[in-house]
């Protein structure tokens, strides 16, 4: 395993991870919001998407469905991805 992948599955691992703190379980809810960040990161891996963008994807809803933690996601992983 390339250090490239081994530090985009640590990326990863550290955006799913906050994904289930902030994001409210709601199973009346249209769509889970978990698994749907999922699929929508997975996608953007599987189709050759930048790094950013793939965790931009997972944590799109973090945004959208909770109390924004604007700060977690730019400590972590920078602006571009929030």
């Amino acid at each position: 395993m390339s250090a490239d992948v081994k530090e985009l599955n640590v990326k990863i691992e550290k955006a799913v991870r906050l994904l289930v703190e902030y994001v409210p379980y709601d199973e009346d809810r249209k769509k889970l919001i978990i698994p749907h960040c999922l699929r929508v990161g997975f996608h953007l891996l599987e189709n050759g998407y930048s790094r950013d963008v793939i965790l931009g994807g997972i944590l799109h809803d973090v945004v959208e469905w909770t109390e924004s933690p604007e700060g977690a996601i730019t400590e972590e992983f920078g602006e571009s991805v929030f």
